[in-house]
């Protein structure tokens, strides 16, 4: 042991017992807390310990074990657990389960208060907790933020029960006539009277009012002062002191801090019950509160630790050199668990929302996958990607002038990954990759299926550089009769979505209800260019769906943008530049297709193209042209054609070759597409529309690419998405470097692998 500034001998990289001592987690009044790891089980544990002269004080040993004795019979999700108990040469230790999270005290202390809607999300989960303990007999008599984790799942959990009391084994005399932490005291615990499962009540009400508020309802200079106030004078009500803070809110945190325990809820469970209440109803202040287990997983930190080595250094200029082939980041053990299911890595991030009140701070950033690779070839291009077998890249799309691609990628339909989608976001100049959006499908929070959220789609930076760049939806409600989706907007490199959502659609079982449409959700929204509308794809229970468009932050109706007719392709639907009009894509029964204009006006809509399509539809900068691969069937090779967005005319006819919606370059004198070469397979090629004869091929990979392209908005780079990959890979061509002759002679290799042939 190592004798620390405290004067406690440190455990840290010592043996104790059956367990190895790691790091220092904190301290508090009933003992040290470390980061063990339970070697016969190879579990993380919580080893909490007296050492010094708190071992040897016989009063303070006998509470130090009470905390075991209450906890360890509770089996609860919100109850931290109690593994072991005992003493190791001399010095008493509680082994428990180790939560990576924080104390909800240091979040406070770091976002500050927060809204109603976070507060009852987390009051409703330490009721449902302290109900398990009543049922128990036990009294917890010191809730408060110390004692409530926030942890990586994003639940909430009770923990140290250090001055509990087990009712039924309660015995007069030998405890201090007062006994908690003055500020979230009931008055019966200030007047030294009988503690009851309502005083835990009581200290949840001053939990949730902090939580909103910002700080609890009473407070003095002396212990003594503040006991007097809690026992004598009644909180301030919320909604006097907080405008946001409906009346059934406030009077829900003034009924649990009543005077009387009498005059408080009956039980913790009336408590969950009456939030569950709130937390349904509707008239404009719903809360979405199981999406705030999103953010609770995302905002919440990890305790800091004192560990016996500094973390590994992500300072680039201490990295080896690379070789021209090798790649630029390495983790082979994490490349091995990412390859095992990209869902916890891309899970890091999900849509929340109002979790700070106000206007708060800007979100986190979002995380890094440090399993990404990113691999120079010697043709000059740059090779990305993440190892994650059951995931493939399906579409791409610059954001703002950094650059950074977003990635959209999905399940493969014959792994569990099926149906799920995410967003990453790869930057080629700083070669990493953020995971900025969860797959599609993946439940909020754990047990529950009710409330989820998905990317809807990406937005090109060529049109909207400064717009936020992603749509993510949320669907809630708990039953078939009501459903609300929530779109909100979401910057490339943020962890949340804006605080607010950017525009929201209900949908009722009834016919006929003003506002409503029957069985209806919004499967697919992109944002305006300027920021102030959402163009949604409105699916209905009868196969059939249509184009709304909401205005952003704004109370109103949503307008309707096309006729009823065939079924709109979702990833088709684009704004043009000017937020003017969007084009869209129909698809019949037969599989026959139609592209369309519809004004953003209400005015009729525009027939450009019937056949087939292949990739997305890209407006010209101008929004004059639209360039798209056309067929006159299903199976035919398809022609990439740029039509007049007036007419339908045909402009130019450029060949075997496919687009994304970000292919132009920004002087709109040409494009990237995925061109099809005399070997069959498709690389990216830069067309020049003055002289498409002549345009030059920028890669050379064996497998080529996919149908998706992609150009900054400052013309700098070009990406495409690599075929035959296994994982999300993405190749990128820096547009601005001289030109490699040996691109072009390598273009009929027949090399396989997934570099360059």
């Amino acid at each position: 042991m190592v004798s620390n500034s405290t004067g406690h001998a440190s455990l840290i990289g010592s043996g104790f017992g059956g367990y190895e001592v790691q790091a220092l987690i904190g301290r508090g009044a009933m003992g040290t807390v470390y980061l063990a790891r339970d070697v016969a089980l190879g579990r993380p544990v919580a080893l909490k310990v007296l050492l010094g002269s708190l071992a040897r004080n016989p009063s303070m040993v006998r509470g130090f074990y009470r905390e075991a004795q209450a906890a360890a019979p509770l089996r609860h999700p919100g109850i931290v657990r109690v593994y072991a108990a005992g003493i190791e040469g001399g010095t008493p230790y509680i082994a428990m389960e180790y939560v990576a999270g924080e104390p909800l005290d240091r979040f406070l202390r770091r976002k500050g208060q927060v809204s109603w809607q976070a507060a009852l999300y987390v009051g409703a989960q330490v009721a449902e907790a302290l109900q398990c303990a009543h049922d128990a007999g036990i009294i917890h008599r010191d809730v408060k933020p110390a004692n409530i984790l926030l942890d990586r799942q994003g639940r909430v959990r009770l923990t140290d029960f250090g001055i509990a009391r087990v009712r039924a084994a309660e015995q007069p005399g030998g405890e201090p006539t007062i006994i908690g932490t003055p500020q979230y005291m009931s008055p019966e615990q200030c007047a030294g009277a009988d503690v009851s499962f309502r005083t835990d009540l009581y200290s949840l009400g001053v939990t949730l009012y902090q939580m909103m508020a910002g700080k609890p309802p009473f407070h003095a200079d002396s212990p003594q002062a503040l006991t007097r106030l809690i026992a004598t004078q009644p909180a301030p009500r919320l909604n006097r002191i907080l405008q946001d803070v409906p009346d059934d809110v406030a009077r829900l945190v003034a009924h649990l801090l009543e005077k009387g325990p009498d005059q408080r809820p009956a039980t913790a469970r009336d408590v969950s019950q009456m939030i569950e209440r709130l937390q349904l109803e509707d008239g404009g202040r719903s809360a979405v509160p199981k999406a705030l287990a999103a953010y609770v997983r995302e905002q919440a930190q990890d305790s800091p630790l004192r560990v016996l080595t500094p973390p590994p250094t992500k300072d680039k200029s201490k990295q080896p050199a690379s070789t021209a082939t090798t790649p630029t980041r390495r983790n082979v053990q994490t490349r091995t668990a990412l390859a095992c299911g990209i869902a916890f890595a891309m899970c890091a991030v999900v849509a929340s929302v109002w979790m700070v009140s106000g206007a708060g701070p800007s979100a986190a950033p979002a995380p890094a996958i440090d399993t990404a690779t990113f691999t120079q070839q010697p043709d000059g291009t740059l090779f990305a990607s993440v190892p994650a077998p059951a995931f493939r890249a399906q579409r791409i799309g610059f954001a703002g002038h950094g650059p950074a691609l977003l990635v959209e990628a999905s399940g493969l339909p014959t792994t569990l990954a099926a149906g799920a989608t995410g967003i990453l976001a790869m930057r080629p100049e700083e070669q990493d990759c953020l995971s900025v959006a969860p797959p599609a499908g993946s439940p909020l929070a754990e047990g529950t299926s009710a409330a989820q959220a998905a990317p809807l789609a990406l937005v090109s930076s060529v049109r909207a550089a400064a717009s936020p760049s992603i749509m993510l939806g949320q669907r809630t409600g708990t039953d078939d009769t009501k459903a609300s989706w929530l779109v909100f907007a979401q910057r490339w490199n943020e962890a949340a979505p804006a605080l607010n959502p950017a525009a929201a659609f209900e949908s009722a079982a009834r016919a006929g209800i003003a506002g409503l449409v029957p069985h209806a959700r919004a499967a697919h929204a992109v944002l305006r260019p300027d920021g102030g509308a959402v163009c949604m794809t409105i699916e209905r229970e009868d196969g059939t769906n249509e184009l709304l468009e909401q205005r952003v932050y704004v109370a109103s109706a949503a307008q309707p943008m096309t006729a009823h007719g065939a079924r709109i392709v979702p990833d088709s639907v684009q704004y043009a530049p000017a937020g003017d009009r969007v084009a869209y894509i129909r698809e019949d029964d037969r599989g026959k297709q139609e592209l369309w204009i519809a004004p953003a006006n209400g005015a009729p809509n525009t027939l450009i193209a019937v056949g087939h399509f292949t990739g997305e539809p890209a407006f010209a900068p101008g929004g004059d042209r639209i360039a798209v691969a056309w067929s006159a069937a299903r199976g035919d090779v398809p022609d990439l054609r740029v039509f007049s967005t007036t007419d339908g005319a045909t402009l130019q006819r450029l060949g075997d070759a496919t687009v994304g919606h970000d292919a132009w370059l920004p002087d709109g004198n040409g494009l990237v597409a995925a061109a099809r070469g005399d070997n069959g397979i498709r690389q990216l090629r830069a067309v020049d529309l003055a002289d498409p004869a002549n345009g030059r091929s920028l890669t050379a990979l064996a497998d080529g690419v996919g149908p998706a392209t992609a150009v900054s908005a400052d013309g700098t780079w070009a990406a495409g998405i690599a075929a035959a990959c296994d994982g999300v890979c993405v190749v990128f061509v820096r547009l601005d470097a001289p030109h490699d002759d040996r691109v072009a002679s390598r273009m009929n290799s027949n090399s396989t692998g997934r570099g360059a042939a």
